[in-house]
């Protein structure tokens, strides 16, 4: 800041190039408070004319070339000064920088305005992004380091406040620069304003109650989904899913584009979610209106419960901690041989707190990698329902197949209940009855 003196500063700038007053005022943007950069950049060009005009008149010919750059760049006051000495007015040229698109910004702002309400959603909260042309911002640039202007504001920043004031003043809402309702862009390179509500999301838990859909819907492979003999002209392998019972349940709920739902990891197609239920996410995409919907929903296939709203990063904390929630799971398991009490004793004994080793199970080798993983399993409960029938409750990290936990996948997963028992094994039934709501 060593002997920074503003006029100085301010005069060399606008002998330079041709400057708008917001283009100048934003140059000294951070001097003074309570001035929006034209009435900034319109008092220094006064100065600058007033000091010129006194020069001039006192012999100092030269401050005529002053009086005739503040005429280039626009100002009335220069230009009657100049005709009053019967000097010839030379041509006003656009600014330098913004080419005068800061002359613009009240029209830009009732455009802007009009963009919104035509969209017509609610908001209580909003942030403005202004798009500016590469050129302004290299032109801006140059100019601020040439000059070595260290008090400046650049023109993205005053556009996107005055443009945030105007809306505020018109919709009496506030703004919100951490968790705005809408974000409003408005982008003057293609010319167009683009209002992005920010989604809302809603945890709750979900249960399947039905055996033989999948999560997400089951697009068929031959046809891609348009329809064909192989699946009934239906598009999908299976009648419905999890996703498409949930968006049904919440169709029209709250307006908005587009119904999204995030599990906490997923069950087999054959296997039920009952008990407490799985973690569930439903993400309402670009909702017109801002409202949290909580309670419960239920179809033939799937109860939903929605329980409080969260912020939309939990998403991803929610998937990656259900890697290392606990989970119980029910299965209903038909051995090779007649179950022996000892037998049940053997899977209490060796399964408890034990470290389970397991490569990609075969029936799902086709679609993922072959990889070797390492899941902690807390404890197994069994009982016999029939001569070679048993149930068991499995507790234990997310991410363990607990088919292959039962039929050992021919060796696959180590240790198993097949191995420990010495048996054949075949799972008859699969239950999710509990995942823990876990994030990362």
């Amino acid at each position: 800041m060593k002997n920074f003196k503003v006029l100085e500063k301010a005069l060399e700038v606008i002998k330079s190039v041709p400057l708008c007053d917001s283009c100048l005022g934003r140059f000294f943007a951070s001097l003074g408070r309570g001035v929006e950069n034209d009435v900034r950049g319109r008092a220094l060009k006064l100065l600058i004319l007033m000091e010129a005009h006194s020069r001039y008149l006192h012999g100092e010919k030269e401050w005529v070339e002053v009086m005739k750059a503040l005429a280039r760049s626009g100002m009335v006051e220069a230009c009657e000064v100049l005709k009053q000495l019967g000097i010839e007015v030379p041509p006003a040229e656009p600014c330098y920088v913004c080419g005068d698109l800061m002359r613009s910004v009240d029209s830009i702002t009732e455009w802007v305005i009009s963009k919104i309400r035509e969209w017509s959603g609610e908001f209580s909260t909003f942030v403005v992004g202004v798009v500016v042309p590469g050129d302004i911002i290299e032109r801006e640039d140059s100019l601020r380091s040439l000059y070595g202007l260290e008090f400046s504001e650049s023109i993205k920043s005053e556009l996107n406040r005055r443009i945030g004031k105007a809306i505020k003043e018109a919709f009496d809402k506030e703004v919100d620069f951490t968790k705005p309702d809408i974000t409003v862009v408005v982008d003057l390179v293609n010319k167009v304003v683009n209002i992005e509500p920010r989604p809302i999301t809603i945890l709750g838990r979900y249960l399947k109650l039905t055996r033989g859909i999948s999560l997400n819907p089951w697009i068929c492979t031959r046809c891609r989904g348009r329809g064909c003999p192989e699946c009934n002209f239906q598009g999908k392998k299976l009648p419905t899913s999890v996703e498409e019972e949930i968006r049904n349940l919440l169709t029209g709920k709250v307006l908005c584009q587009d119904i999204v739902m995030h599990a906490a990891g997923r069950e087999d197609v054959d296997a039920r979610c009952i008990g407490t239920g799985r973690p569930v996410i439903i993400e309402f995409k670009k909702p017109i209106e801002r409202k949290v919907v909580i309670g419960r929903f239920r179809s033939q296939h799937v109860i939903l419960s929605l329980e409080r709203a969260v912020d939309r990063k939990y998403v991803q904390e929610l998937k990656l901690g259900s890697e290392k929630a606990r989970k119980v799971y029910r299965l209903l398991l038909l051995l090779s041989n007649d179950v022996r009490e000892e037998d049940l004793e053997k899977l209490r004994e060796n399964f408890r707190n034990v470290i389970i080793t397991q490569y990609t199970p075969s029936r799902v080798l086709h679609r993922r990698g072959d990889r070797l993983r390492e899941k902690l399993l807390y404890e197994v409960r069994a009982r016999k329902v029939a001569p070679r029938v048993i149930e068991v409750l499995v507790e234990c990290q997310g991410g363990l197949y607990v088919k292959e936990l039962a039929t050992g996948d021919s060796g696959r997963t180590k240790p198993s209940f097949s191995e420990v028992l010495n048996v054949e094994i075949t799972c008859l039934e699969l239950d999710v009855l509990h995942v823990e709501e876990r994030a990362r």
